[in-house]
């Protein structure tokens, strides 16, 4: 039953047990949410007694953005008003956000949440329900309080008080005292469990895009016969020079990733075989700058050289007309891996660095992004960008990966670097007006604070069942979203390749499950049933522009400039030796990529 008008004109009302921990004794404690659903403009207002954290009211927004999404609900025409009650000051986080969430989907729905049911879980993108602390302590309070059932997240049925301590069935522990116990990992099953809708069973085999199939096979066989190359120049090379024993081990290691490459082709896992053969790409082209013994002034050289190439194919990507979703997703992975190759060559540059390494890794990591260019102009799915809109969702996501970061860090106080290097990130693409980048990136970040959240407590023996658990969640969000039109290109892509780790390497393969997670419903920040309306640049680029020659230039040409300059680049990278440009200077420097690239295990392309 699906709310109406009519019903929408009056208030609302429905009420779910939160399941919490409270701040004085650490015991278990059961608070109340009541949510009011009126007609109004989308706005959420957040009553707590007693008062609670800022945290909380981070995870209750998104917890609706969540609920409204998955219910394909214009949310805009009502606002949301919370209220929680409880008896002490409770713990505060993202531990309520599916139980929120819960009350939200049935408010919305026209339901009432069933009293005797109580959940805890933190909610994440595509409905994804996530590991929380206490849940012990949650279960007893919810059987102090007469509550017959408790949903706890998927995985953590078998609890550890401490680390020494063995380990605890959660679900026996209900049976001994008298409560149902029931792992749930996903919002729409939870659903179930509380209402009378049952959307939980059904056929959710996700169907390819043609377009993208064939794309994506393409851009494999460009990546993988390019590491053909390489391990050719490689073989040339090292029968004028002798190799250490060092270099015989890296190539064993790069043989074995065009092996999994092969086999991921063979499969169709495109992706997977394009991610494996950019390693191995990046793996020969290192050999190969370590076998020409090059001094610290031709490093200097050829990073000056691609610096300009990269830098000019930066700037004119941001002036491609975007007018689908693939282009927007094309524009960011495109955008993010030129900048990336930018960073690394400013940073052998301004140290004077004479790192192989890092020429390497720019060098193919620009190739890469000059491969996804290749998406451009194939989607089929309109997509309006509003500008404020996607000012708005920056923000607020800097602040769902922040609340995430320092809740993984409750536990695991140095953990999660890397997500707090990408929030900075986001925030300076947020500070630039850069709001697509700042948006991406940011859900990235609050991506890597749940791989730490989600797999707390995780046995090394239910580490496959977790994944494939984890891996059906994800494919339902992916299912939804291309029953709509729509295909997530960077939710898939995350996917498959999770998918294809998820035994060699699985603790890699839970990166990627967020990943995909995190990104599988990246449209919901977009307008779909119109045209874009503009371009991902900065305002003061906008204006600059419209005076400037290579603005006329591009205005002019912007259909063919994109291509134009890979196939520049291309033949950079091609050629036996790079032709000699001179370096422009510019008073303006480039932002510093805070995040280090850990090369020894990079897979991703």
């Amino acid at each position: 039953m699906i709310l109406c008008t009519t019903a929408a004109a009056r208030p609302m009302t429905g009420n779910i047990a939160l399941l919490a921990v409270q701040e004085e004794t650490n015991q278990g404690s059961v608070a109340d949410l009541t949510l009011e659903l009126q007609s109004g403009k989308g706005r959420v207002f957040i009553e707590t007694f007693p008062l609670t954290k800022v945290d909380t009211q981070i995870s209750t927004r998104f917890a609706k953005d969540v609920a409204c999404s998955i219910l394909e609900k214009d949310c805009s025409k009502y606002d949301f008003i919370y209220t929680i009650n409880s008896d002490s000051y409770i713990i505060g986080g993202p531990s309520a956000g599916a139980a929120i969430t819960i009350l939200t989907m049935a408010l919305l729905e026209g339901e009432q949440p069933d009293a005797k049911v109580a959940m805890t879980g933190t909610i994440n993108s595509g409905g994804f329900i996530g590991p929380v602390s206490g849940i012990k302590a949650k279960i007893q309070a919810a059987n102090d309080n007469h509550l017959e059932k408790v949903l706890i997240p998927s995985g953590t049925r078998y609890h550890k008080e401490n680390i020494t301590s063995q380990s605890l069935d959660l679900v026996a522990f209900g049976n001994e005292i008298g409560i149902e116990v029931i792992e749930v990992g996903d919002i729409v099953d939870a659903l179930a469990h509380y209402t009378p809708i049952n959307n939980s069973n059904g056929n959710y085999e996700i169907i390819l895009d043609d377009q993208y199939s064939k794309v994506m096979e393409n851009l494999a066989d460009k990546l993988c016969s390019r590491a053909q190359g390489l391990q050719n120049k490689f073989l040339e090379s090292h029968t004028k020079v002798e190799i250490s024993p060092d270099m015989t081990e890296r190539e064993l290691q790069i043989i074995n990733l065009t092996t999994r490459a092969d086999k991921a082709q063979g499969e169709g896992s495109y992706y997977s075989a394009a991610s494996y053969c950019f390693g191995a790409n990046y793996q020969y082209r290192r050999l190969i700058l370590e076998l020409q013994n090059l001094t610290s002034e031709q490093i200097q050289e050829r990073a000056q050289e691609l610096h300009f190439t990269f830098a000019d194919l930066s700037r004119e990507i941001d002036y491609k007309p975007l007018t689908t979703l693939t282009d927007v997703q094309s524009y960011l992975i495109v955008k993010l891996r030129v900048d990336e190759a930018i960073t690394e060559l400013e940073e052998i540059l301004e140290q004077n660095s004479s790192s192989t390494d890092q020429l390497a890794y720019a060098m193919e990591r620009g190739y890469s992004a000059l491969s996804w260019a290749t998406f451009f102009d194939t989607g089929s799915t309109r997509a309006k960008l509003d500008p404020e809109v996607v000012e708005m969702s920056c923000v607020k996501k800097i602040s769902e990966a922040e609340e995430r970061l320092q809740y993984a860090r409750i536990y695991l106080p140095n953990s999660a670097q890397d997500a707090a290097d990408e929030i900075k990130e986001a925030k300076y693409y947020q500070r630039n007006g850069s709001f697509a980048l700042c948006l991406f990136t940011a859900s990235k970040a609050k991506a890597g604070a749940n791989v730490v959240l989600n797999n707390l407590g995780v046995q090394e023996d239910q580490l496959q069942t977790v994944i494939k658990d984890k891996l059906a969640i994800v494919q339902k969000s992916l299912h939804r979203e291309i029953q709509k039109g729509i295909f997530p290109i960077l939710g898939y892509s995350y996917y498959e390749y999770a998918n294809s780790l998820s035994t060699q390497d699985p603790y890699s393969s839970l990166i990627y499950i967020e990943y995909a997670a995190e990104l599988s419903n990246f449209n919901m920040y977009f307008n779909t049933k119109n045209s874009l309306t503009g371009r991902f640049m900065t305002r003061n680029e906008l204006k600059n522009l419209k005076n400037s020659y290579i603005g006329s230039f591009l205005v002019k040409y912007q259909n063919n400039i994109v291509l134009f300059t890979a196939g520049l680049a291309a033949g950079l990278f091609l050629a036996a030796g790079i032709v000699n440009f001179k370096l422009i200077n510019t008073s303006k420097k480039k932002k510093k990529k805070y995040k280090k690239v850990n090369r020894k295990q990079v897979k991703d392309k």
